[in-house]
């Protein structure tokens, strides 16, 4: 579901993304994995779900840290920042 939420993200298809991503949720040790919170939180963020997106983006940060955003556009990092002050 993880890969399926993924390319839903990558055709800019952000609510079979969001709802992909959510059945993701539902899979063994799904909750707790920094990516899948990752990637549903850019879902939510482009759906303009923003207090959804914070949890998310939130919990993969406290999870992984900066290294999780490494690879992704910088606008959801930038974001983060805005609401969570342990972010450098």
């Amino acid at each position: 579901m993880t890969a399926i939420g993924e390319s839903y993200l990558l055709m800019d298809d952000y609510e079979n993304a969001r709802h992909a991503l959510q059945e993701a949720m539902y899979c063994p040790d799904a909750i707790g994995n920094p990516y899948i919170h990752l990637k549903l939180g850019q879902a939510q963020f482009e759906l303009e779900n923003f207090d959804r997106a914070q949890e998310e983006l939130a919990r993969a940060y406290i999870i992984e840290g900066k290294t999780i955003f490494e690879n992704e556009d910088l606008k959801y990092y930038e974001y983060l920042k805005t609401f969570l002050r342990e972010v450098e």
